[in-house]
């Protein structure tokens, strides 16, 4: 016999909205990161209404024993967001009991709790569910990543130095956004800061979300390696550093940048250009922030 409770919503903690701010990833695939920054399921028999404050079940009864798998995911911009689907199969009598709420929780039943809900019924009402000791149970987890769908647009003062500051608007806009990988596309990452953390100009502008690169033709390698600002707890928003050495991205037509370092791959465009010879190192800073949905 098969009981299906369907999904239903959960909440994420403010626990699991900080650990954004202060896991870093630094993985190319997205269960990988999921894995790091969210944890394992944990099943409970509590009835409590799940609360922001939340950090742990009201009453645990099983915490998975292994980490979840992939089960699907995927990115549209035209949908709005990157999904990925986990699932994990408790075992036979594993999680035997009644059971009325579900989270996902990072090391074990003390560790940090990412999410808490409680078992909802089809007509989305609490309800409570009896694995017996000879059943398995198999859960399944959900997480979006809205994908913006306006460009944001900001005034920063660019600083040469001996020659002077530089007012620059910037415009940050999504791309490769119909791609799923997490080092190239849309995938559940917090930010990289070696291996495939990657920043590379180009002389053309903003190009579709959906594709792969700015517009222009692009100037020198990609460089990488980035180092993180320290997190402020509820602030969530994060930033990380990288500093271009003298012989990295020398060019008067640095329009727009590919940045494969932070949630989602950007392009972000400076106006005017910056610049940059032989002579000067570059020190650039970028970030974002998150909220829930």
């Amino acid at each position: 016999v098969k009981h299906d409770t369907g999904f239903f919503d959960n909440l994420i903690t403010d626990v699991g909205m900080n650990r954004v701010g202060t896991v870093t990833t630094n993985s190319t695939s997205s269960i990988g990161s999921f894995r790091t920054l969210c944890g394992r399921f944990v099943v409970g028999s509590g009835s409590t209404t799940p609360a922001f404050t939340d950090t742990a079940l009201a009453a645990p009864v099983a915490f998975a024993s292994s980490d979840p798998v992939l089960d699907s995911e995927s990115s549209s911009y035209t949908r709005g967001w990157y999904e990925i689907t986990v699932r994990h199969q408790f075992g036979q009598g594993q999680a035997a009991g009644n059971l009325s709420e579900i989270g996902i929780q990072h090391t074990s039943t003390s560790g940090p709790l990412w999410s808490r809900a409680l078992i909802l019924d089809g007509a989305g009402n609490p309800t409570t569910i009896t694995v017996l000791p000879d059943d398995f149970l198999t859960c399944y987890y959900t997480l979006r990543i809205m994908i913006p769908q306006e460009d944001a647009v900001f005034n920063i003062d660019v600083d040469y130095d001996d020659d002077g500051i530089v007012p620059t608007v910037v415009t940050a806009r999504p791309l490769g956004a119909n791609f799923v990988y997490a080092d190239e596309g849309w995938g559940l990452q917090t930010v990289y800061t070696s291996y495939h953390a990657n920043l590379r100009f180009y002389t053309g502008g903003l190009a579709a979300p959906t594709a792969s690169e700015p517009l222009g033709s692009p100037i020198g390698s990609y460089t990488s390696s980035f180092s993180t600002v320290p997190y402020v707890t509820d602030s969530h928003q994060r930033f990380i550093t990288r500093t271009n050495g003298l012989n990295e991205h020398n060019s008067s037509t640095l329009r727009t940048a590919r940045l494969n370092a932070l949630m989602g791959c950007w392009q972000i465009e400076f106006d005017p250009p910056l610049q940059k010879n032989n002579t000067q190192t570059m020190q650039l800073t970028f970030g974002y922030s998150w909220a829930r949905a």
